[in-house]
């Protein structure tokens, strides 16, 4: 807003200036810019995710820097249903006790087909044990928590599910805002966006 000073007091220019059409502009290259960068975020999700092969070998493929964690959760999660050992493990999947041993010596770093066929073997084996199960981490099961696991720890179409909420809610609050009179925008426009959604979140959890 264009102002004039007298007498030492800001108030704001009757005509209409030059000078705001110009901070109008700016504020919509602004917007424009903002739209273009999300537009070419979810157009690079849409051709990666399209290009994944979700075949074994490429959905199995480590992610973690460090995989000492992550071991270490699924150890602690086959512990959970008495299966944290080669023999053990053995009886609960089907596997061999070899390959067995072989994923639980490094559940991230072993051969893709060896950790499939001990995790596919406890789903169909022992799948009343491990949805029933609890994994100490809220209401979730132990099958819950390895269905998290194999997904967060690969290059899965997982790595994209935050890009797709984001974009939801996103598309949720366009639809929201074009609705709001200019009152409305105006007293949202000058609150905290990250606190107000924060808020909202929790409240809704």
């Amino acid at each position: 807003m264009n102002a004039v000073v007298e007498n030492g007091i800001d108030r704001p220019c009757l005509i209409v200036q030059h000078e705001e059409v110009e901070d109008l502009l700016d504020e919509l290259d602004i917007y424009m810019f903002s739209m273009q960068a999300e537009m070419h975020r979810a157009g690079e999700c849409a051709d990666e995710l399209a290009n994944m092969c979700y075949g074994v070998d490429r959905c199995n493929e480590p992610i973690a820097l460090d995989p000492a964690r992550p071991n270490e959760r699924f150890r602690e999660l086959l512990a959970l249903i008495g299966a944290d050992a080669p023999e053990s493990l053995s009886a609960a999947s089907g596997a061999d006790v070899r390959t067995c041993a072989a994923v639980l010596e490094n559940p991230i770093g072993c051969d893709a087909c060896l950790r499939v066929s001990v995790v596919s073997g406890l789903e169909t084996r022992s799948a009343d044990v491990i949805w029933s199960k609890p994994s100490g981490k809220g209401a979730y099961s132990v099958g819950d928590m390895l269905y998290l696991w194999m997904r967060e720890n690969f290059r899965t179409p997982f790595i994209y599910v935050q890009d797709v909420y984001a974009g939801r809610v996103k598309t949720k609050l366009v639809g929201a805002v074009d609705s709001l009179t200019p009152d409305e925008l105006l007293s949202l426009d000058k609150l905290d966006a990250v606190t107000v959604l924060k808020e909202m979140a929790g409240g809704a959890a």
